[in-house]
């Protein structure tokens, strides 16, 4: 089988193996992804779609900004859909604003480590900072997320 200089680059790269969730709450088959872009990169907020799906810059390399929608490690968030109970809504709602106020008031957006399929899609997972700290762990401590190791079919209201 014959491989390009890239594909072995990647294959070489650190496979992502850590219990993380793509926006849908869905966990990624081991190996799936890669961390396409190690380290620290500044990124601009461009639009929030959702508690964990955020569309960005990441400025990647300079001069060259990749859009990306990024979903956050680690985390997972309540569901919207026509079963979700209501006070499970209110939760995902509460997200929503959060996260959008947290980006908004933010002078410096930061990405660390930067997870993929491959380097030509926009679907990512990372981890977002601001100068107020891991938007992740915000969302946790204020009880509108939860670590994505907790089993998905515990109750999010009680």
């Amino acid at each position: 089988m014959k491989r390009t200089t890239q594909q072995l680059l990647l294959g070489c790269a650190s496979l992502m193996l850590t219990a993380t969730l793509y926006a849908d709450n869905t966990q990624p088959k081991k190996k799936e992804l890669f961390n396409a872009y190690p380290g620290a990169y500044t990124a601009k907020i461009l639009s929030v779609k959702g508690t964990n799906e955020i569309e960005l810059l990441a400025y990647v390399w300079t001069g060259y900004p990749k859009n990306l929608v990024a979903s956050l490690q680690g985390i997972a968030v309540p569901e919207i859909n026509e079963k979700s109970p209501v006070c499970e809504k209110k939760i995902a709602e509460k997200g929503l604003a959060f996260t959008e106020e947290f980006l908004a008031k933010s002078k410096k957006v930061e990405l660390h480590d930067i997870y993929m399929k491959d380097t030509s899609t926009r679907d990512g997972i990372t981890t977002i900072s601001t100068e107020e700290g891991s938007l992740a762990t915000a969302l946790i401590n204020k009880g509108l997320a939860r670590s994505s190791s907790v089993d998905k079919k515990t109750p999010w209201c009680s």
